[in-house]
């Protein structure tokens, strides 16, 4: 079969691909979900997705698709009415089996030397391509349904995130978060990621007036502390470590300090 070029383990075609590069050039793209007010919520999934069961090759071997769920190399993280998270990891030249995504997913990449890989897409053919350590991936899984392998070419076990926005939640918010310290790294109709960066012994106190999910890019050590109702505070510490990741709810104030010894960076995936 012939191996074509890509730069994305996202399945989409070349419009596909052009389509959402002029979305993320937007700073503000128009939004393709209905509108509601902050006290509904949307559920992003086709009322109807293909019920694919075997995967036929052209050299006639048939393949058994499994739910993303059933797939061993991708763990579980969170899962809640909002969405999920998977940590995936597999050896060095091994590949996945063939398995099914509904669900539009940030997928960010965690191997420091980078990866080379080939993704086979069911009714397409075998793509090379390759990521870099924290690069940011979108797959429009919700309205581009697929099923695929993925092969790990590199010499460094695979290790990436993937985090599926499932369902709207009763906050959104049209302007990004301006905030010391945090930059906007993509944008889509559904979500947004800032890129959350402090150097040794820096803090920043921060609002973050949505919901999200934090991915962890650099092992460290933070202080947290917020304040009150009662005038009082409370504070604690965490050691963190690369791919560390979870569900977090709307917060005021929230004051970040980096006490370890090397730069603290997480990607903060907000919910739109």
């Amino acid at each position: 079969e012939t191996i074509k070029r890509t730069d994305t383990m996202a399945p989409t075609d070349d419009k596909e691909d052009k389509k959402h590069q002029r979305e993320e050039d937007a700073a503000e793209p128009v939004a393709k979900m209905a509108k509601t007010d902050e006290s509904k919520t949307i559920d992003l999934r086709k009322a109807e997705n293909p019920d694919w069961k075997e995967w036929k090759f052209d050299d006639g071997t048939v393949e058994k698709i499994v739910d993303i769920t059933e797939e061993p190399r991708h763990n579980l993280d969170f899962t809640n009415q909002y969405g999920r998270a998977f940590t995936i990891k597999f050896p060095a030249k091994d590949t996945t089996l063939a398995h099914s995504h509904f669900v539009d997913t940030i997928i960010i990449l965690l191997m420091k030397g980078g990866i080379r890989f080939i993704n086979h897409v069911m009714g397409d053919d075998p793509k090379e391509g390759c990521m870099c350590f924290k690069q940011l991936g979108f797959a429009p899984f919700t309205f581009h349904p697929c099923v695929h392998k993925i092969t790990n070419l590199s010499e460094e076990e695979m290790f990436c995130i993937n985090v599926e926005v499932l369902k709207s939640t009763p906050i959104k918010k049209e302007k990004a978060l301006d905030a010391p310290h945090h930059s906007v790294e993509m944008t889509k109709d559904n979500c947004r990621v800032y890129k959350l960066k402090l150097e040794k012994g820096e803090s920043v106190t921060v609002s973050y007036d949505f919901f999200y999910t934090r991915v962890v890019l650099e092992a460290g050590k933070i202080e947290m502390s917020y304040k009150t109702s009662s005038g009082g505070s409370i504070k604690w510490e965490e050691t963190t470590t690369m791919g560390d990741i979870g569900w977090n709810e709307p917060c005021a104030d929230l004051s970040i300090k980096n006490t370890g010894d090397s730069v603290y960076e997480a990607y903060i995936c907000e919910w739109r």
